[in-house]
């Protein structure tokens, strides 16, 4: 079995209740598109942020550690791999049509891992027995595989050993800080107007505070169509692409003055080391 550890911050530029989930720019909810940023798009990016704000956290989920049968292998060529999610995934609740707040699942869900010459790839299928249905065409109870485990979110202390903040208002108020600090030496209207606007949601607290140290938990096993690209053979075995790959992670830690959350997990694919 090869076992992948991966984490890191990733960007969900989402319109919130009670906005419309297909708001582009924010009204009445607490996230907001800024003057001089592209339209809210809802789209989970693990890699490469669409308007970037500056302050925020560094966006990219990599792969920490890889073992092979329970052995860590420190010089493995996955080691330090980005992590992606293809074909422009959300977290698809769309006003409680779909799912409930903090029951979304993500979808599409098309997942890379890729480094150097080495991929991997899978798409997971909702519904194997109708692999072409929509999404509000499954059944809620095949649904419910995809949607974060009842129950079991993670540890507000794990999130923080994770993202480094344990001081929820104190991150927030040094944000607001060097924002200021940033104010006062921009000249540009536009950048003036968007970090005015951020400073002014940082003063407030509630919601925007806690949701740093509360999670989601997702577990379930990607079981549709993979790709493995391995050309010059240094994984040093053979990766098998008909058996489900289970997946593990928590979504939390969320920063809605920067639309960025941290991603922790671990991916498990089966493995035969050598010739199978």
């Amino acid at each position: 079995m090869l076992a992948l550890e991966f984490e890191g911050w990733f960007q969900c530029r989402l319109a919130t209740d009670p906005d419309p989930s297909d708001e582009p720019r924010g009204v009445s909810g607490w996230t907001f598109a800024l003057a001089g940023e592209e339209d809210l798009d809802r789209i989970i990016r693990l890699q490469e942020p669409v308007s970037p704000r500056v302050r925020g956290p560094e966006v990219g989920v990599v792969v920490r550690t890889v073992s092979v049968d329970e052995r860590p292998v420190a010089e493995h060529p996955l080691v330090g791999a980005g992590v992606e999610f293809l074909d422009e995934p959300k977290f698809e609740g769309r006003n409680g049509i779909v799912a409930e707040d903090a029951a979304e699942c993500i979808h599409p869900f098309h997942l890379q891992v890729r480094r150097g010459d080495v991929t991997l790839r899978r798409r997971d299928v909702l519904d194997p027995r109708n692999q072409e249905a929509k999404l509000y065409e499954v059944d809620p109870a095949v649904l419910r595989r995809r949607q974060p485990v009842e129950g079991e979110a993670p540890e507000s202390a794990e999130i923080a050993d994770a993202t480094g903040i344990f001081d929820f208002a104190g991150y927030r108020r040094r944000r607001r800080e060097t924002l200021e600090d940033d104010l006062e030496e921009a000249n540009d209207p536009v950048t003036r107007v968007a970090l005015e606007k951020r400073i002014e949601e940082l003063q407030l607290g509630g919601i925007r505070v806690g949701i740093l140290g509360v999670g989601l938990t997702y577990r379930f096993a990607v079981r549709g169509p993979a790709e493995v690209i391995d050309e010059q053979g240094v994984l040093g075995g053979t990766v098998a692409t008909a058996p489900p790959w289970p997946i593990e992670f928590w979504v939390g830690g969320w920063d809605a003055d920067a639309l960025c959350g941290y991603m922790r997990g671990n991916l498990r694919v089966p493995f035969w080391s050598g010739t199978p």
